[in-house]
């Protein structure tokens, strides 16, 4: 399935609806087709009448909040970035060991916050790290199913969320920690802002060389079936972003899939920034 369509919380829903009618039509009987309480299209109709006006508190938020952030994380890269990449991708997998994780949940919840957070947090340390730049804006997929009547529909509802993380030297991710969760707080507040009306108020200078506003992307896939569901609905050859890093909570641990953009990052640059990350995930890092 295509993300035109579908996204990670529609393919439960496919699969439960294929379920039942297979095993109606199996006792030859009509597959049970249940009518959602709304419809894509629906939805479709209120953002378009949402758009005058009705993002403005939105948009307001996000012009202050990425005030002084850089247009481009400068990482190095080890290749010249193209001026038009033809956006091939190459992908590493690995997992951070179950006591590694366990440890990560407890401190999520000393922080009174999710492992995202402890995530994001982590992920911010080395990209201030790798760049030396103090503020790292880091996308976030948002679900966008904030109403109940659409928990039920298939269609594609993802939109992006945008997280500018002010980094200090000396700070862990037990310090950070309070800025990204209230940070997240916001994101998930304004997540029915489309990201494209944000770029076209924001207007940031244009280039194909580069994704507006943000060029890494962190998502944590929360729904059932989650690894799976993540690669019938991603393509591995097209990089959208730099770097994008996926994680999901498996028996063995927490399993991670990191792409990136085989134009700028060679193997071995980004094997080390894997290995970097599960250290400062183990530490708590300092930048």
């Amino acid at each position: 399935l295509h993300h035109l369509v579908a996204d990670g919380w529609s393919l439960p829903l496919l699969m439960r609806a294929l379920e039942d009618a297979s095993d109606a039509l199996s006792r030859r009987q009509a597959p049970p087709l249940r009518r959602p309480p709304r419809y894509y299209h629906d939805w479709s109709v209120w953002q378009r009448d949402h758009a005058e006006g009705g993002w403005q508190p939105h948009l307001d938020f996000y012009r202050e909040a990425l005030r002084g952030a850089p247009p481009r994380l400068e990482l190095p890269t080890g290749r010249p970035r193209p001026a038009a990449p033809t956006l091939a991708a190459e992908r590493h997998e690995w997992t951070i060991p179950g006591s590694v994780l366990a440890g990560l949940h407890a401190r999520a919840r000393s922080g009174g916050t999710t492992l995202y957070a402890v995530l994001l947090a982590a992920l911010a340390l080395v990209l201030h790290q790798r760049t030396g730049q103090d503020r790292v804006v880091i996308g976030t997929p948002m679900a966008n199913r904030t109403h109940p009547a659409l928990q039920e529909v298939v269609g594609y509802f993802v939109n992006v969320g945008v997280i500018p993380v002010t980094v200090t030297a000396g700070d862990t991710v037990p310090s950070l920690l309070p800025q990204v969760h209230r940070l997240m707080l916001n994101a998930l507040s304004f997540q029915d802002l489309p990201f494209d009306r944000l770029v076209e108020a924001l207007a940031p200078v244009r280039s194909l060389a580069s994704h507006p506003i943000f060029q890494v992307m962190l998502a944590l896939q929360n729904t059932p079936n989650a690894w799976e569901t993540e690669r019938q609905l991603e393509s591995t050859d097209a990089a959208k972003f730099d770097l994008t890093f996926n994680a999901v909570e498996a028996p063995e641990g927490l399993r991670l899939d990191y792409g990136y953009a085989a134009e700028l990052f060679n193997r071995a640059t980004t094997v080390g920034l894997c290995e970097e990350f599960t250290i400062v995930l183990a530490t708590g890092g300092t930048a």
